[in-house]
């Protein structure tokens, strides 16, 4: 497995365009302006002709245009895209050809963890977000790719293109396909993971989102925040 944790350092991948740090879905992210900042692994990171699993997550901050939060370059276009489809209004994970899209309207601002799933052996190109499959389309053969694995961007006739308008977090790239199993598992790992680091910043679980303080007692916290009810 490869990741890009983007807590305030780029993980060993190169910025271009300077693009700024932003509070993440967890710690910090990657604010990304649409308009030729992203980040460049290096490498090509993935065996795009195989089996492979890529996610993120994202919050797109303008729609509109195609936006594509990770890619691997080709000689000429990228082998795959992991993107919001400006065509379809929804996310996808793409091929030149074909689209697995999800069926719901994103709602910009908001924090979404996408995943893209190419299982080579039962020839199925998968989406899944918030770790529920939105979508399996079935693709039967793939390009391969032998540029960088690439964050923000995508690449098209042999120019970048579909920049990312927003803030990536987490991004992480397996040389397998994961089951719906074990991709709802991860995702619930990484949430609990967030409600950890909420907890030791002095979050509670309660209907507040900030509440002004709160109490252990017993071992769990409780909100003591907001006005007190007046007793009769």
């Amino acid at each position: 497995m490869s990741t890009w944790p983007f807590d305030g350092t780029a993980g060993g991948a190169t910025l271009v365009g300077a693009p700024q740090w932003t509070a993440g879905h967890a710690g910090q992210a990657l604010l990304l302006n649409g308009s030729g900042q992203y980040a460049d692994t290096g490498r090509a990171v993935l065996p795009t002709t195989g089996n492979y699993t890529v996610a993120a997550w994202v919050r797109l901050d303008a729609a509109g245009a195609f936006r594509t939060v990770v890619s691997q370059d080709g000689a000429t276009s990228s082998a795959f895209f992991l993107q919001y489809s400006g065509a379809d209004k929804t996310f996808a994970m793409s091929f030149a050809d074909r689209r697995a899209l999800a069926p719901l309207t994103p709602v910009t601002g908001r924090w979404y963890h996408l995943a893209g799933v190419r299982d080579a052996n039962a020839g199925h190109l998968s989406l899944y977000v918030d770790g529920v499959l939105a979508r399996q389309i079935d693709a039967c053969t793939a390009d391969a790719a032998t540029g960088p694995l690439v964050i923000g961007r995508a690449r098209w006739g042999g120019a970048p293109v579909d920049y990312w308008a927003g803030a990536v977090d987490d991004v992480r790239a397996y040389d397998r396909a994961l089951t719906a199993a074990q991709v709802k598992a991860w995702f619930q790992e990484l949430s609990d993971e967030l409600i950890r680091r909420r907890r030791r910043s002095g979050w509670c679980r309660c209907r507040r989102r900030r509440p002004r303080r709160c109490l252990r007692s017993g071992g769990s916290r409780r909100c003591t925040g907001g006005r007190r009810r007046r007793r009769r």
